[in-house]
């Protein structure tokens, strides 16, 4: 089930429907195609249990990646340094990564720490982000 909501070139969202929750599956009857005959297998059920068991164990191992009270900027901020720096932490609304501190709102002149060679690397990251959002270089 896909939710359509407002997303940026680049970025996904959707929702997961928990299986235990769906009492019945019908076909969607205002389609604009015939009929579809489908044989599904016969342990569909469980395919679709293990996929859904595989979601909530790659979800809960990246829930330390997930920002807590952060802005959806500040959440894709971090997914973009994560990418190239995968040792990148929260740390309440700041991020930490390479000893340096990104603050809300997780603009270039936001980022602070002594290392110049690593703060002046983070600033370049998030300024290819703000780029490649906006599609214009700044």
């Amino acid at each position: 089930y896909f939710s359509e909501k407002d997303i940026r070139n680049g970025f996904s969202a959707f929702d997961v429907i928990n299986s235990e929750s769906i009492s019945e599956v019908k076909p969607y009857s205002e389609g604009k195609c015939s009929e579809i005959d489908v044989d599904l297998p016969k342990n569909y059920v469980d395919i679709i249990k293990k996929r859904e068991e595989i979601i909530i164990s790659n979800a809960k191992s990246n829930i330390k990646y997930w920002g807590n009270n952060v802005t959806p900027m500040g959440q894709a901020t971090f997914d973009f340094i994560h990418k190239t720096h995968p040792n990148c932490l929260w740390n309440n609304e700041n991020i930490e990564v390479m000893g340096i501190t990104v603050s809300p709102p997780y603009l270039p002149e936001n980022c602070s720490g002594d290392d110049k060679r690593a703060l002046e690397r983070i600033r370049c990251v998030i300024e290819k982000f703000r780029e490649r959002i906006s599609g214009e270089p700044h």
